[in-house]
């Protein structure tokens, strides 16, 4: 038979997850910046493994897994950043995209209106 969902138990999880995520960004404005970002995302891994044993299940338990992530996906980014495609993706995009020249008649300088 098929179990119930418990909305409630998933709504306080995914509540838990985005507080931990959020909070685990925010850490970074309070760290200085002469600390190395690979101790501080492996803290962040830390912290969050201890909130996800220590809340069992609850709210606490999600705001270590969302820390957890979001400390593991920044480690693995600045430990091998072309292997882990999708963190910075974009901002490297726009970046080489942004020196390249557009030709004239894209780019609105194109003085011949074909007359």
């Amino acid at each position: 038979m098929a179990k119930k969902l418990d909305f409630k138990t998933m709504a306080v999880k995914t509540a838990g997850l985005v507080a931990g995520g959020v909070g685990a960004s925010m850490v970074d404005k309070f760290i200085p910046a002469s600390l190395d970002s690979k101790l501080v995302n492996g803290g962040k891994i830390v912290i969050g493994a201890v909130l996800s044993h220590i809340g069992k299940g609850g709210i606490l338990s999600g705001v270590g897994d969302g820390m957890t992530a979001v400390g593991g996906a920044n480690l693995a980014a600045s430990l091998m950043p072309t292997a882990v495609s999708g963190v910075g993706a974009a901002n490297d995009f726009y970046a080489s995209i942004r020196g390249a020249e557009l030709p004239a008649s894209i780019a609105g300088t194109d003085t011949d209106l074909g007359e």
